[in-house]
């Protein structure tokens, strides 16, 4: 009589499966999490040899008008975000030099000049990578974590701006400002120099220097008692003005709280500031002496070239001045009431300005102050406030500066104009 089976053990197969999966997923897991915080980088370019940057002048064309994130200019190339990461532009073709990722979470946050030839950009895990331009060689380094540092808005923003200096044996520095702190980095090896810190509840506006001077401006301003919904009130009328060394980090003898309004270079040992009721005036770096003083202005501005040009309040007048004395080099006064003069620069020794007449376009003006050239903006910027931000290169980058794109892109519109060849 044979035995009935009450229960048959499962195929040893079957009885692995759960034990299978479970292994499977790990390892899928491990490889995307290896992915998504992986430090490796994808850098595509450059196809050859640099092409030759244009000399400046007279405005000739539009190359492109589209939206970026305050593109920079080094080394005739035009540097922006593009796609989380960064990509260099030639200008004129609109031809991609270079493009750099990174994979998974990481996001480029920063992209700033650092001096003629290098770019550096500040990624969204506080990596630092300083590119030079043409060649596409890269150094990197690691910020510090400055999320937790409070600062008078109360936030924790990751965010942060890079400025090009260099100490005085002119060897170049890229200097991050991250919340309440600076970091000194030297271009050429991504080594650490030198950190910063504004005092407790306290925070950097403002920050502004040049690859040719020694110096880094940053306004500072700190907070009061919480207004009623307890959020953190910024003391503005407080503000001062701090300069830093940029071989030692130090602030400057006779800068450490040097007024309101920020310190622009513009030439040799001078700086340009805006006080509050009295105009601008032009410092001696060396001494803190005010050696001239320009009130009743709109605007302005320098590029660094010992030369400082203004606008005046009624957007009919502008001029150029030498700025280690204030001479008056000429003045040019518009001829009809049509329109307004605003947003002067200074480009490469030449000025420019942006018009306004129902329309807005670039006018560039001679070495005696006469008109020599002039050039329509693409019809968005009529409704908007363009102003050339930088150029170089034979380029100028206009932005649309009052634009509001929204806060996740932060990108505005921008156009780039060409010179003669």
């Amino acid at each position: 009589m044979g035995e009935t089976a009450v229960g048959r053990r499962a195929p040893r197969l079957a009885r692995s499966l759960p034990a299978l999966t479970v292994v499977v997923a790990v390892v899928a897991s491990a490889v995307f999490a290896f992915w998504w915080f992986s430090p490796w980088e994808s850098f595509q370019g450059p196809p050859g040899a640099a092409p030759r940057p244009l000399d400046g002048v007279p405005v000739k064309g539009i190359a492109r008008s589209r939206t970026a994130t305050a593109p920079v200019l080094v080394a005739g190339m035009l540097v922006e975000r593009h796609g989380g990461g960064v990509r260099a532009v030639e200008p004129r073709t609109g031809r991609t030099w270079w493009a750099l990722r990174r994979p998974g979470r990481v996001r480029a946050s920063t992209v700033g000049a650092v001096d003629g030839a290098r770019a550096a950009i500040v990624w969204t895990d506080r990596r630092l990578t300083i590119i030079d331009v043409a060649t596409g060689r890269r150094r990197h380094a690691e910020l510090p974590d400055r999320s937790q540092d409070r600062t008078p808005h109360g936030g924790t923003s990751a965010d942060a701006a890079v400025v090009g200096l260099a100490d005085r044996a002119g060897h170049p520095i890229a200097a991050v400002i991250q919340n309440r702190g600076v970091d000194a980095y030297d271009a050429a090896s991504g080594r650490r120099l030198w950190s910063w810190k504004a005092p407790a509840h306290c925070g950097f506006n403002e920050p502004s220097g040049a690859a040719a001077t020694a110096a880094l401006s940053l306004t500072v301003g700190c907070e009061l008692a919480p207004d009623a919904r307890d959020r953190p009130v910024v003391d503005y009328s407080a503000a001062y003005t701090t300069l830093l060394d940029a071989s030692s980090g130090r602030p400057v003898p006779g800068f450490a709280r040097f007024g309101r309004g920020r310190l622009v270079p513009v030439g040799d040992h001078l700086l340009l500031q805006r006080e509050e009721s009295r105009g601008y005036r032009v410092v001696d770096a060396r001494t803190a002496r005010t050696l001239w003083r320009l009130p009743n202005v709109r605007a302005i501005a320098s590029g660094g070239d010992g030369l400082v040009v203004s606008t005046t309040l009624d957007g009919r007048e502008v001029s150029l001045y030498r700025a280690r004395d204030g001479r008056r080099l000429w003045r040019y006064r518009a001829e009809d009431d049509r329109g307004q003069l605003r947003h002067s620069t200074v480009v490469d020794g030449r000025v420019y300005a942006v018009e306004f007449d129902g329309g807005a376009r670039v006018v560039a003006f001679g070495e005696a102050g006469q008109v020599a050239g002039r050039l329509d903006l693409p019809a968005a910027f009529r409704r908007g406030t363009p102003a050339v931000i930088g150029g170089g290169y034979g380029t100028l980058v206009v932005e649309d500066v009052h634009a509001n794109p929204g806060r996740k892109s932060k990108a505005r519109p921008y156009v780039l104009l060409i010179g003669a060849e």
